[in-house]
């Protein structure tokens, strides 16, 4: 989400208020470098199944499946993560999106895959449209030399 103020007030407003759709955006997470390469993007909306590495925190280096997304808090909680509590209750961690990293994406879900492949294809449309574009650019500077 970009943000359209400087004013921190008004960004933390938008933030708390802001639709679902915009919220799911938010809950992208970085993917491991080979599945950068392989889907050819950095960052996926997180899914309950995904399996995701802490790469920040004092439980940096674990791995674990995603148990649940909380969009009101903007945090992913990950099976087998838990703390105890003052009640010797055993309840899950909450990890915002930016401290984790997407191991294996869960791609059970047929149209998941699709997605992301689509969204490569038309990233790669734009890119070859911008490089044409270029090329007509020093063209036309050259013929007008």
């Amino acid at each position: 989400m970009r943000q359209k103020t400087k004013k921190p007030t008004k960004q933390r407003k938008r933030k708390a208020n802001a639709p679902l759709h915009q919220r799911q955006k938010e809950m992208a997470v970085q993917l491991k470098p080979e599945l950068r390469e392989k889907f050819e993007k950095r960052r996926i909306q997180a899914r309950e199944g995904d399996t995701v590495k802490i790469t920040r925190g004092d439980h940096k280096g674990k791995t674990g499946k995603i148990k649940k997304i909380d969009l009101r808090d903007y945090t992913i909680q990950i099976k087998d993560i838990e703390r105890e509590t003052q009640d010797q209750e055993r309840i899950n961690i909450k990890f915002q999106p930016s401290n984790l990293m997407i191991t294996k994406l869960d791609l059970e879900d047929n149209k998941r895959e699709q997605k992301i492949k689509k969204e490569a294809q038309i990233e790669e449309e734009k890119d070859e449209n911008q490089d044409k574009e270029k090329q007509k650019e020093d063209e036309n500077d050259k013929q007008q030399e």
